[in-house]
């Protein structure tokens, strides 16, 4: 028996099978029905002969709410994705002359249609799906929950890191995600010290190539090495300590007594406050 509340809402679609034309119909498949729930793929029917395993008179039988029905006709495409929730795009650079295609990509103007059931008038090249935003973007840092990488280049359709590359119908592509930008572990201007050695040095930028550095005076490491740590001065180290934001700068050499969180300075070992502190190294960076 047919549901009329399906016939009703599918008229046009009804009217178009019934005049001998096709349709594309796709249905949801009910919990316990093959142990599946969600849409069915597309099925093309012309009322007589049907993709489907059930002839095509019952699809009109179902609930309307569990049918999606099609004309096709050369907008089907685009009736089918906006079903499929996606987002018809008009070009307003071929509004006023829907027959001439010669115009180049640059100079279309594509905007959504808003509409959630859009009224096809043009020819179809006037018209496209919105193309989805690719998942990762160049320069992004992603991470799978283990380890953060960015993505460095997009190529054969990969989205490639140092270790990793990935393609978009990777199994697992859903455990990756974007997050922020790593913060660096030193800064320029930072004192680092060398565990290994022991040696206190200054984190900078080189002059020759730009290559970030720890420079320790006779010697450089890449800031990556991992015996490289931000250098603390400990109680009872004898450390350089001075104040900015006055007009004279005087710098003291004194033993380091701790740091105040609650007025943020440091103490010397006399109980003089000081915003600033360096390691002894620092007085070989000090210029008359």
């Amino acid at each position: 028996m047919l549901d009329l509340e399906l016939v009703k809402k599918y008229k046009k679609e009804f009217d178009h099978l019934v005049n001998g034309g096709s349709i594309w119909f796709r249905y949801r498949i009910i919990e316990g029905s093959e142990g599946n729930v969600g849409m069915t793929v597309w099925y093309l029917s012309n009322g007589v002969d049907t993709e489907w395993e059930e002839n095509t008179t019952d699809s009109w039988s179902r609930p309307y709410t569990d049918l999606q029905v099609v004309i096709a006709d050369k907008y089907v495409e685009f009736r089918k994705a906006v079903y499929e929730g996606r987002v018809i795009q008009v070009d307003k650079a071929l509004f006023y002359d829907e027959d001439f295609d010669g115009l180049d990509s640059d100079s279309s103007y594509w905007v959504d249609i808003t509409t959630s059931n859009p009224i096809f008038g043009l020819q179809p090249h006037c018209y496209r799906i919105k193309p989805e935003e690719p998942k990762f973007k160049v320069g992004q840092w992603i991470s799978n929950g283990n380890k953060t990488e960015q993505i460095t280049e997009i190529k054969y359709g990969c989205w490639s890191t140092k270790t990793w590359t990935i393609h978009p119908t990777y199994k697992n592509i859903d455990k990756f995600s974007v997050v922020d930008a790593p913060k660096p572990k030193f800064e320029v201007g930072d004192w680092v010290t060398d565990t290994t050695h022991n040696k206190v040095g200054i984190f900078q930028e080189s002059k020759v190539n730009g290559n970030k550095l720890v420079d320790f005076g006779d010697s450089y490491r890449e800031s990556g090495d991992k015996v490289l740590e931000l250098w603390k001065p400990t109680q009872g180290e004898f450390c350089v300590m001075y104040n900015t934001g006055t007009v004279s700068k005087f710098y003291t050499v004194v033993r380091y007594n701790y740091f105040s969180e609650i007025v943020e300075r440091h103490y010397s070992e006399y109980g003089v406050q000081y915003t600033n502190v360096a390691p002894i190294e620092f007085l070989q960076t000090i210029k008359d």
